[in-house]
């Protein structure tokens, strides 16, 4: 089946870059705005086809990722992290996502914030587009010990019933 040059035309032309930024931005502020949120230890960055800038005019949505950088997950037993030294995090993931969800809806009002299995949607207005807002933290899949060598991902858990963990390890945070 032939493609209109309609369509082709549509697809020439990248969506809207100076929303997505906005609409990552507005999440940043929806943190900084929220007062009770215990770190500032977190990155926020935009993923999917607008971090790729193969995002189609008026058919994405923004895939924000909120990354928690001060706890994050790993591959080690218990006597590789006593080896490396780490210790048991006192800002725990569950306490994080609703810190980030009471901050999104404190900020965007929570007619407009859904929670999906895997992600809090932000529905658009006049300033932003439609988002997606992925809450994880950071992954670290250790392959050295004795330097410390690991390879940075992302860890997150489905907000539904099973509660499944999700690693991922985007190209580029």
């Amino acid at each position: 089946m032939p493609v209109l040059k309609q369509q082709l035309e549509v697809w020439s032309h990248q969506g809207a870059i100076v929303k997505s930024k906005v609409t990552a931005d507005s999440v940043k502020n929806a943190l900084n705005n929220y007062e009770h949120f215990p770190t500032s230890d977190y990155t926020v960055y935009l993923q999917g086809s607008y971090k790729n800038d193969t995002n189609i005019r008026g058919e994405s949505d923004v895939d924000v990722i909120i990354q928690l950088n001060k706890t994050f997950f790993n591959n080690l037993t218990p006597d590789q992290k006593k080896m490396l030294g780490l210790t048991p995090a006192d800002y725990l993931y569950n306490k994080y996502r609703e810190d980030v969800y009471t901050a999104l809806t404190n900020y965007f009002d929570e007619r407009n914030v859904t929670v999906e299995s895997k992600c809090v949607k932000i529905k658009e207005n006049e300033n932003r587009l439609p988002a997606d807002v992925i809450i994880t933290c950071q992954y670290r899949e250790y392959y050295a010990l004795e330097n410390n060598s690991y390879v940075e991902g992302v860890y997150f858990f489905t907000n539904d019933a099973d509660n499944r963990k999700i690693i991922n390890f985007p190209l580029s945070i």
